[in-house]
């Protein structure tokens, strides 16, 4: 029987983190055994171009100082023949003749110095250069020869396969498809509004206990502001008595500066986990991090219990519309601080003892987690989370980033990103875990097999066009980031529409009034740019592949799509 997950920061102290470390490992033999790579010589290939490399960069550093030696030659017979020539043109001075011939002598055999012995050691130099480079580009070949075999085996999904080994009752899918959007809209009354101004940079679902979620990272454009300035400069006269105790007639200089501040389009990115659960369905909250989660000192302790009495005091007002009432675990109230919720008996049914004293520890922790750095959000059936640290992490499962020529540096890269991957996504997901209740529901789909399709999302086909890059798409005009938004249904023949949404700018003058220290106003000329929207059509042909064959291209497929360059 597969146990849930009740206690998620114990339980990945105790045994997922280690268990994950082993799975890794285990992944990677499993991994090397399959390819059947020769260690040993490519080990052998490595250590050869890291002697050669040694050698070129001992070799480059004794060419920089033959360079410098060279330097001073040239800069010395410069010196000597110039100071000879001066001597020589004023030749009545005949006391600095000799000095002259001397100066013409050093300039002289300066130069043989450089021209005999350095230049044919600096060519010498450069000639060892070229063959130590072209010898250690002929190596490099060689060894990813040698790991080709195990670079091709590295898929999109052996992170997420990992996890699901490692953690139960949690699954990823292959790709975001129509099925799982389906589920949400249908079963946890998900509206599509939130995809209107967005597009989706990244998502991968999944489901806890066949309870769906996404992982989602998303751009998005808000209107922000810039400030521009310009100026002018005014001259007057003005009449002023000098030291001579007469009037004189001075003429001043005054430049004038105006700004404005105008519309700007801004850009930003997001990451957040959504999660579909039928447990309390009528029940909305929200919270956001604390400024006293895991602080125990004096201060921090004066902030909490001045944050429990206004907790008190507001559990006592009856004159709103909140039912809100405190809870026996007053340090989950202050830390978690859900005052919004407008349910109290279905919060209680969530929130039970064992999920506020695992939802405190979570809270507290900052040495195997990431402590309280996320939002939580609950609006009926859909739950939103939204961790900061995953917003600094790149998500991305594209296996080109685990192959290389260097068999010990793979390893050590794909055990490191792996156990470095399941941290960030497994405390992403663990608010969610320290809800029991939350593990016990289980969808009607799961229960009764209802058929899935596997057709993409729009979500899916957004973060493939996003990843191809959204200038590939972009109106010709178009001066900022792109929008990037497909179609929402997926067509029989792969054919995807994309339409990328921008702006162009036109320059624009605007004359602002300043007052001069000529007691009058002048116009003061302003150039800013105003952003016209632009959107640009296309359609590019899609393809769905195995997770083989999504690691044979990396630059044309993202995990299971391929982009059809016939169509």
């Amino acid at each position: 029987m597969i146990e849930d997950i009740y206690e998620p920061l114990a339980r990945y102290r105790d045994e997922f983190r280690e268990k994950f470390a082993r799975i890794s490992a285990d992944t990677f033999e499993r991994l090397v055994k399959k390819s059947g790579v020769d260690v040993s010589a490519n080990a052998a290939t490595v250590a050869e171009i890291k002697r050669k490399e040694a050698e070129l960069e001992k070799i480059s550093n004794a060419g920089c100082w033959w360079k410098f030696l060279l330097v001073i030659l040239w800069a010395g017979c410069a010196i000597a023949a110039i100071y000879c020539f001066l001597v020589l043109y004023e030749q009545s001075v005949s006391d600095y003749m000799q000095c002259g011939v001397i100066s013409g002598t050093v300039a002289l055999a300066l130069a043989l110095v450089a021209i005999l012995l350095v230049h044919p050691h600096l060519d010498a130099i450069r000639k060892a250069e070229a063959e130590l480079k072209e010898a250690i580009s002929k190596l490099k070949q060689l060894a990813w020869e040698q790991l080709a075999s195990l670079n091709r085996l590295f898929t999109w999904d052996i992170l997420t396969g990992m996890m699901k080994e490692c953690v139960p009752r949690l699954e990823f899918d292959p790709f975001f498809n129509e099925a799982r959007l389906e589920d949400l809209r249908k079963s946890f009354d998900w509206n599509n509004r939130f995809n209107d101004d967005i597009s989706i940079l990244f998502a991968h679902s999944g489901v806890i206990n066949d309870n769906p979620f996404v992982i989602c990272r998303y751009l998005q454009s808000s209107w922000g502001s810039k400030t521009y300035s310009g100026t002018k400069t005014i001259s007057y006269t003005t009449t002023e008595r000098g030291s001579d105790g007469k009037l004189h007639t001075v003429r001043r200089y005054q430049t004038l500066v105006a700004t404005i501040e105008r519309p700007v389009p801004e850009y930003s990115t997001s990451t957040l986990v959504i999660y579909g659960n039928d447990t309390a369905p009528e029940l909305n909250f929200s919270r956001t991090p604390s400024n006293y989660s895991g602080e125990d000192g004096f201060f921090s302790n004066i902030g909490k219990k001045m944050e429990l009495k206004k907790l008190e005091k507001f559990a006592r007002n009856l004159e709103d519309d909140s039912d809100f009432t405190m809870m026996s675990n007053r340090e989950f109230e202050v830390l978690f601080h859900a005052k919004d919720r407008d349910d109290e008996v279905a919060f209680r049914l969530l929130f039970t003892a064992l999920a506020q004293q695992q939802m405190v520890k979570l809270l507290n922790d900052k040495e195997l987690g990431f402590g309280d750095d996320f939002s939580f959000v609950k609006a009926g059936r859909i739950n939103f989370v939204t961790p900061e640290h995953l917003d600094k992490f790149d998500l991305d499962t594209d296996p080109k980033q685990f192959t290389g020529y260097d068999f010990e540096q793979v390893k050590a890269f794909f055990i490191s990103r792996s156990q470095k991957y399941f941290r960030e996504i497994y405390f992403s997901l663990a608010p969610l875990l320290t809800v029991p209740l939350y593990q016990q529901m289980r969808t009607h789909e799961s229960i009764y097999g209802e058929k899935k399709v596997k057709n993409p999302s729009f979500w899916e086909t957004e973060s493939f066009v996003n990843y191809l890059g959204h200038d590939r798409f972009g109106h010709p005009d178009c001066i900022t980031q792109n929008i990037l938004k497909t179609s929402s249904v997926w067509s029989s023949d792969g054919v995807v529409s994309v339409t990328a949404n921008g702006y162009r700018g036109k320059d624009r003058v605007e004359f602002v009034p300043v007052w001069g220290n000529d007691g009058r106003l002048h116009n003061v000329p302003v150039e800013w740019v105003e952003y016209l929207p632009v959107s640009r059509t296309s359609e590019i042909g899609i393809t769905v592949v195995d997770g083989k064959s999504a690691a044979e291209n990396p630059q044309t497929v993202r995990r299971c799509l391929r982009l059809n360059t016939n169509n």
